[in-house]
């Protein structure tokens, strides 16, 4: 469950996983829900390791909840989870609608929003 990131849209992931248990080079792995296939792309991280394990995956279906309802018409979403950042966000949603506005909301592991992107 170790990975640099994961980015989960509506009907498939690709989550970067380490290629190493010391450098920062990474593979991009596509996942359909059923197989988790090689991207053939590589390159070095500019995130740290995490478990993806340490996040309730309902932290990441709420959040995606959430920001869907703040932005109107909305036509696309996707979530990452990465490593906490300073504010300790370590899940982010992002929603866009089909003029190119997009919101987006940053949240602890336990699910308390640390950023809000319509409040700032």
């Amino acid at each position: 469950t170790t990975a640099f990131s994961a980015v989960l849209y509506p009907t498939y992931a690709v989550v970067q996983l380490p290629v190493d248990h010391r450098t920062a080079h990474e593979e991009y792995w596509y996942w359909d829900g059923s197989e988790l296939t090689s991207n053939d792309i590589k390159s070095s991280s500019s995130f740290p390791r995490t478990d993806l394990a340490s996040v309730d995956p309902q932290v990441v279906v709420d959040l995606v909840r959430k920001v869907r309802s703040k932005m109107p018409d909305e036509d696309t979403w996707y979530a990452i989870v990465r490593a906490p950042d300073e504010s300790g966000a370590a899940v982010w949603a992002y929603a866009s609608n089909d003029f190119g506005d997009t919101v987006y909301l940053g949240a602890r592991p336990d699910g308390r929003i640390t950023w809000d992107s319509t409040e700032h």
